[in-house]
């Protein structure tokens, strides 16, 4: 497994934080990958798995509740293979996976993880239509991130992970940046996340 740092020295300095998420998505393009917080990957490399979390035994991301990934027992994935700059920019706005809402979110300083998928396990994925389906025969609406999120059925072994991006942001966030983050996730708790 290859692992690839990208490093952000000040996320105030907006040509270093444009540059950081273009050097980010550069490489996440194309890719089906699991994101995570550096910590967490320590215990996913304790286990030399990233398992699904239905029964809640690790901690839960304010944003997990109601995933309709983590309710199935499934891993949740972002899919950029055929990504349009149109579907990453409304991904973003609905989940910002450079900066996530939530405590992912709060753990950004302290660095995130984005393990990416081997081409080879591709063949496992879920895709979205599946959440489709879901809301269409129960009537229930849980959460997913349209058009990308995509799932592995129960966990996906580290040896599935082709590479890490480890990426890591020197956040020094003014009083205005914070009501501006706190509102935007009580947005974003607040989508109506359907089907498509």
């Amino acid at each position: 497994m290859e692992f690839e740092t990208i490093h952000c020295k000040n996320s105030n300095d907006e040509s270093l934080w444009t540059a950081y998420k273009e050097r980010l998505l550069a490489a996440l393009h194309g890719t089906v990958f699991h994101l995570t917080s550096q910590h967490a990957l320590k215990l996913i490399q304790e286990s030399v798995a990233i398992e699904h979390n239905k029964n809640e035994r690790f901690k839960l991301n304010t944003n997990s509740l109601k995933s309709f990934g983590r309710l199935m027992g499934w891993v949740c994935l972002f899919d950029l293979r055929n990504a349009t700059p149109e579907l990453i920019t409304d991904t973003l706005d609905r989940y910002n996976f450079f900066f996530p809402p939530g405590d992912l979110g709060r753990e950004t300083s302290n660095g995130l993880a984005y393990l990416i998928l081997d081409s080879t396990y591709y063949d496992r994925l879920i895709p979205y239509e599946t959440f489709n389906e879901h809301v269409r025969n129960t009537g229930e609406y849980p959460m997913a991130v349209p058009k990308i999120e995509t799932w592995i059925p129960d966990k996906v072994p580290l040896t599935w992970i082709e590479k890490v991006i480890l990426a890591s942001i020197d956040v020094i966030l003014t009083d205005e940046q914070i009501q501006h983050y706190q509102a935007n996730e009580l947005a974003h708790r607040n989508l109506k996340w359907g089907p498509d």
